[in-house]
């Protein structure tokens, strides 16, 4: 699956107070055609999450003031089918392995290069098993649906054969 076939369909927002990461990520995912949008004030974003709620966050530990259990617990109370990217340093990927179950879909470390690309590599990954989430599901809604109208259909042919059985003695 090329989920880039499908990426103006997600949004994705990046926090960071790094200038040169955060615009870096933001460009890239804006070429491969997601919605991006890149906040470097923490207000700002929580106001922009109130405002329009973004299938992926992509946040920098680093940038994350207070608790990060806070930081997450704020952005999944406003919706929790938000998917958290984590960008960190790679001496804090144990304590973040913690946090899998509840949104936390991957850690890109924040060391080496091209970190724009790894971080657009990551918000593929995510979107397309989103996407194929939702496609199952619609799926067995149409599945569901189907079985509903097989069942209506199977009792209006055994009233009609009742009928006939009645009219035929």
């Amino acid at each position: 699956m090329n989920i880039r076939e499908h990426s103006s369909q997600f949004s994705i927002f990046v926090y960071t107070t790094d200038v040169d990461q955060g615009a870096a990520a933001k460009v890239s995912l804006s070429h491969a055609g997601y919605d991006s949008y890149y906040f470097q004030d923490i207000e700002g974003f929580y106001q922009r999450l109130n405002e329009m709620v973004p299938h992926v966050v992509v946040f920098s530990t680093l940038s994350v003031q207070g608790m990060l259990s806070d930081f997450v617990n704020k952005i999944l109370a406003i919706s929790p089918e938000i998917k958290l990217v984590a960008i960190a340093e790679s001496q804090q990927f144990e304590a973040l392995s913690q946090y899998n179950t509840i949104g936390l879909m991957d850690i890109v470390s924040q060391d080496g290069p091209n970190l724009d690309m790894r971080v657009l590599w990551s918000v593929d990954q995510v979107c397309a098993t989103l996407y194929l989430t939702f496609q199952n599901e619609q799926l067995f809604a149409d599945w569901k649906e189907v079985q509903s109208q097989k069942e209506v259909l199977q009792r209006t042919i055994q009233d009609q054969k009742a009928l006939q059985e009645e009219s035929s003695q």
